[in-house]
């Protein structure tokens, strides 16, 4: 468990109240890019924070890795676990609320459209690749974690939380069977964060190319 000081064990509220404000605010303007831009100013803020503590994204594995070559299989493990916890919560997720209708309006015309394709991989691996798993899997598991310290369990319900974050903040966009799609791939991710000694790198990577299979599905026209 890292050790945080009292300053930020208050933190968490404040990035919950700041991130659903600025979501709802940038949402007014811009559905297309209320997502990005919200994690991109909670990534500010959350860096502030941990400057606040003489703390940087380091501390919550954002650092050098000391085997690289476990990355080898790091990698491909997060992503087979991944997928595995997509496919089968969407199947048992679907059975009781009904098929999924994720609004996916913002990727239409991507077919053949080489520079939407390219914009919209690149947002994909700083947001979702990098900043979702330095704010989720690194800044949130680890304040909750240190906010329960004093409690039984403080690492499941750290990672319990994230998860739960992680997928209330994709409902607006995917309805609940998504949202509750992403918190059981969020446990998967927060289960192998903990394993993977709190490195963030084989989450990054894993995540990064699961969208860009996605995006160049879209782009082929699948």
């Amino acid at each position: 468990m890292l050790k945080i000081k009292v300053f930020s064990r208050t933190s968490i509220l404040f990035v919950i109240i700041a991130g659903a404000i600025i979501n709802f605010t940038t949402y007014q303007l811009t559905q297309d890019y209320a997502g990005p831009i919200t994690a991109i100013c909670i990534a500010l803020i959350c860096t502030w924070i941990l400057a606040q503590n003489k703390m940087g994204w380091s501390d919550f594995g954002l650092r050098k890795m000391e085997k690289p070559i476990r990355l080898l299989w790091q990698v491909p493990m997060t992503f087979v676990l991944t997928i595995l916890a997509a496919a089968g919560s969407s199947y048992l997720f679907s059975m009781v609320f009904g098929d999924p209708i994720p609004d996916q309006s913002r990727f239409e015309g991507m077919e053949g459209n080489l520079p939407m394709f390219i914009k919209w991989v690149l947002i994909s691996w700083v947001v979702g690749a990098f900043l979702e798993e330095m704010i989720f899997r690194g800044f949130v598991l680890n304040v909750v974690e240190e906010l329960m310290e004093n409690f039984k369990y403080p690492t499941t319900v750290a990672v319990l939380s994230q998860g739960f974050l992680f997928g209330l903040v994709h409902f607006y966009n995917r309805g609940i069977v998504g949202a509750l799609i992403i918190f059981s791939i969020s446990l998967v991710l927060g289960f192998l964060y903990i394993k993977f000694r709190r490195n963030l790198w084989p989450l990054i990577l894993a995540h990064g190319i699961m969208n860009m299979l996605s995006f160049i599905g879209e782009y082929m026209g699948n």
